[in-house]
């Protein structure tokens, strides 16, 4: 549908009075919906990187239904930093960590491989297939005694428990020893000894789908050519066997989906507790392998899917097929209570983790229904999330993971084709890609009655007109893509090639061909893109080993159709080399790439000249300028394709999450906390605006403090001044002209949007103004307005200054794709929850209230 943005209540026209006056498109008909979520891990901080490092690094591993496999940073809003498009056919089941290289080791059990998940060249290595059917689990056996070896222990489907060993030296795994364990291994928990006995290096506890739980010892050895050395050596039989109770049934065994190990007060022993499939939660003594206690986590018998403690081993978070997230707690050394429960997912929860917080441990958990949610693992503590808030603090929040034009691999791309100048929208699959047709502008669809009757709300709901589905055969997901306007092309890239296509149509504007062009044959012809940009006669593909490649598109315009997309320059320049000694900036590069993600965001200034490319991390290396042209003035020193200039980011800036070129050389990068800088590319300094603002600059508290999102996008209206331009989000974007003053209190439009309530904090509260507990509540109250009730009705606020500017827009929410594709005319892409709730299927089980 079509409508007007304006905050003014006139009819359509122009008025002084007006923030923006455009048209926007508003599209909610792509299906743009997340995959459910397979299972979680949070990474591991590296031994030698400091506390400041550690909080801004609080990751997480989410595998998705479909193969595909992405890493959230917690600390910087849960948003995306990497992602793994994958294979269709190789769904990640279980992830697992090797602590003391920090790498990421994944499962399938639709394959039957294990793999390194390698997140900075976003693909899988040191790929092994077993033998044994599918891995349904995976563990890490992390000990002490032995440091240069790194183990993983893999259940799988045949009844056998394999132990591998990782060697990063040559990146290979290599099968050590077998355990026998009769059944399919369900799950796998390691108990770590080596601290206490010095002949006992640990224990393996494998839950099985006949109902039984093994216990595997091993021990560590010395070699005949070095005694001092330990080796870890496994016995292949089980040295105990725990059954549990089948509840009368002959026929059907009961699976131990979960288990997990847990240590005692004294820290003189341990215990096991396991989820199984009558939907029991049970507590085991490891010495003696007796039961000591059950639990009912629901009571329709339904599988208990994950489990999870804390670190402290005073409570068990369990949860499965019945979404109901069930907290145990230690009440002595041997005993457990029933403490909380939340029912915050309406299908099955697949997995649970605990992550560390400033204050507190929190557990997160995410299952068939795509998103996450948050609950404090100590309720008693304060929240990360609002250190000053004054909701309960065991209230879950839901966190929806979208995907944004911050990825690389980002899904939606805008273009106008070369018939009739209308606008076209790309949607990218994991296997095809859909071109829309955009809907005619609202002078063309609505009537001059509608347009005159002084409602600026008005809409018209337009059907969406699919021009083609073009179905890419391959055995990988698809990763990027990116349409050209000027010559109507496509471009498309998977981890086996990119491929390269162009549209023709009749005098209709329907697609009657689509053809493919040729890519000149080379080696990086044939490598994984992680962006792709086309301007002018350019097309830039940014691989996901470092390289920026430049093809040239320029000679399309011939009617030689057998010539070829040429390759013209190949950026390198920004990979570090061999640190020097004496070049400091290059060092702290050097250190700044070791965990270098590739290169998610490209544009290119008005005028062609430089090329902006920025990664997901932060500091030093994160965004890079590259000239393109040969500038007039030889004192700039700048020649036709070379680096022009490495942003230097202060390591104490949030990391951006968009960039744009304002105009020829003005660069706009904005950040996960909301705020945004200005930099003068051509002179390699900080814009006068950003030096008068500050670092960091001083903007409205209403859009750097207050808000839960953060930047996906930065449009422009190409015939506005480059002062002006949209800073949007996946719940907002704010109207901001750098040319004006920067207004104390911001307005929100519509005024009177429920997503533009805001709340005062008692009196009696040490802080003055505190975020709302609703996930949909973004803003806050003015100073001045008073809550007598806690579930009284809020009054919206309304600024009674003239200031206008940095204007918070509330009236969409759910935005994937805020971009202008012509004059005064906005693009704004939305996901509807309600449709991703609708896709999903019907809940195995589900709680009836009231009944």
């Amino acid at each position: 549908m079509t409508h007007r943005v304006s905050p003014s209540s006139d009819g359509y026209t122009n008025h002084d009075d007006d923030v923006v006056n455009v048209i926007a498109h508003r599209i909610r008909y792509l299906n743009c919906i997340p995959k459910s979520i397979i299972c979680m891990r949070h990474i591991p901080c590296e031994n030698n990187e400091d506390e400041k490092t550690k909080q801004k690094k609080n990751l997480i591993a989410i595998s998705r239904k479909g193969g595909s496999v992405e890493i959230i940073n917690a600390s910087e809003k849960f948003r995306t930093i990497s992602n793994i498009p994958g294979m269709p056919t190789r769904e990640v089941t279980c992830i697992t960590f090797l602590v003391r290289d920090n790498i990421c080791v994944g499962g399938s059990n639709t394959d039957g491989t294990l793999f390194v998940i390698h997140f900075p060249t976003q693909t899988h290595k040191s790929v092994i297939n077993l033998g044994g059917g599918a891995v349904l689990s995976l563990e890490a056996i992390v000990f002490n005694g032995a440091d240069e070896q790194q183990f993983l222990a893999v259940g799988c489907e045949d009844g056998f428990i394999r132990i591998v060993s990782y060697n990063n030296d040559d990146r290979k795994f290599e099968l050590v020893s077998t355990l026998v364990a009769n059944a399919s291994v369900l799950s796998l928990a390691w108990w770590d000894n080596s601290n206490s006995n010095d002949l006992l290096g640990g224990c393996i506890y494998a839950g099985c789908a006949d109902g039984t739980i093994r216990k595997f010892d091993c021990s560590f050895s010395t070699t005949s050519s070095n005694k001092s050395k330990k080796v870890l050596s496994f016995k292949s039989s089980a040295a105990m066997r725990m059954t549990a109770e089948t509840q009368g049934s002959t026929t059907t065994p009961t699976k131990i989906w979960t288990c997990a190990c847990l240590k005692n007060k004294e820290d003189k022993d341990h215990q096991l507790v396991t989820g199984n499939s009558l939907g029991q939660v049970q507590f085991w003594d490891c010495t003696t392998g007796t039961l000591l206690q059950t639990f009912d986590q629901n009571e329709n018998q339904a599988s208990v899917l994950t489990l999870v403690a804390n670190s402290t081993h005073s409570k068990v978070f369990a949860s499965g097929v019945d979404p109901r997230v069930a907290c145990l707690s230690r009440a002595s050394s041997s005993t457990w209570i029933a403490t909380e429960a939340y029912r915050p997912h309406t299908h099955q929860i697949n997995s649970l983790i605990i992550m560390p917080g400033s204050s507190s441990e929190i557990l997160v958990s995410g299952g068939m229904d795509t998103k996450l949610c948050t609950y404090l693992a100590t309720p008693t503590a304060t929240s990360i999330f609002n250190s000053n808030t004054t909701r309960p603090s065991n209230r879950p929040r839901h966190i929806r993971l979208w995907p944004s034009s911050s990825e690389g691999n980002h899904p939606i791309h805008l273009a106008t084709r070369t018939c009739d100048h209308s606008g076209v929208i790309g949607v990218m699959r994991h296997d095809a890609v859909d071109l829309y047709l955009l809907s005619k502008t609202i002078q063309q669809d609505c009537s001059s009655d509608e347009r005159s009757s002084g409602n600026n709300d008005y809409s018209r709901a337009v059907s969406p007109q699919l021009l083609v589905k073009l179905k890419v055969e391959s055995r990988y997901n698809l990763s990027c893509m990116a349409l050209c306007s000027s010559k109507d092309l496509l471009a498309i890239n998977d981890a086996s090639e990119t491929r390269i296509y162009q549209f023709i149509y009749d005098s209709d504007g329907k697609v009657v061909e689509t053809k493919r062009i040729p890519l000149e044959s080379h080696s990086f012809s044939s490598k994984m893109c992680s962006c792709m940009l086309f301007f002018g006669d350019y097309l830039f593909c940014a691989l996901t080993e470092g390289p920026i490649v430049v093809y040239s598109t320029a000679h399309l315009d011939m009617s030689d159709s057998l010539l070829t997309i040429t390759l013209i320059h190949v950026f390198t320049e920004h990979i570090p080399k061999e640190m020097d000694e004496d070049e400091e900036e290059r060092g702290q590069l050097k250190v700044a790439a070791k965990e270098n993600y590739p290169f998610t965001r490209l544009d290119v200034s008005s005028d062609g000249q430089y090329l902006v490319a920025g990664s997901n991390i932060c500091g030093l290396g994160a965004v890079h300028v590259f000239s393109l042209v040969t500038a007039v003035d030889t004192t700039k020193q700048s020649g036709r394709f070379s680096h022009w200039w490495c942003v230097p980011i202060l390591a104490d800036i949030p990391s951006h999450t968009a960039l744009k070129f304002a105009g020829d050389v003005e660069l706009i990068i904005a950040c996960v906390d909301n705020t945004f800088y200005i930099l003068d590319v051509e002179a390699k300094s900080t814009s006068q605006w950003s030096l008068d603002m500050g670092i960091p600059p001083k903007l409205p508290e209403e859009l750097i403090v207050f808000r839960r999102d953060f930047p996906i996008s930065i449009a422009m209206n190409p015939v506005a001044a480059t002062s002006q331009f949209f800073l949007g989000g996946h719940g907002f974007f704010c109207a901001i002209d750098i040319d004006k003053a920067v207004p104390k209190r911001v307005q929100y439009f519509p005024d009177k949007s429920p997503r533009a309530f805001v709340k005062r904090q008692p009196q009696n509260s040490s802080s003055t103004i505190t975020a709302t507990d609703d996930e949909n509540q973004e803003a806050l109250l003015a100073p001045e307005e008073v809550t007598t009730k806690k579930r009284k009705k809020m009054k919206a606020f309304s600024s009674s200054g003239t200031n206008k500017n940095y204007t918070i827009c509330v009236k969409y929410d759910s935005v994937l794709h805020l971009e202008f594709f012509k004059e005064n005319e906005l693009v704004i892409v939305e996901q509807p929850w309600l449709t991703v709730v609708n896709s999903l299927p019907d809940p195995l089980e589900r709680r009836i209230y009231g009944s």
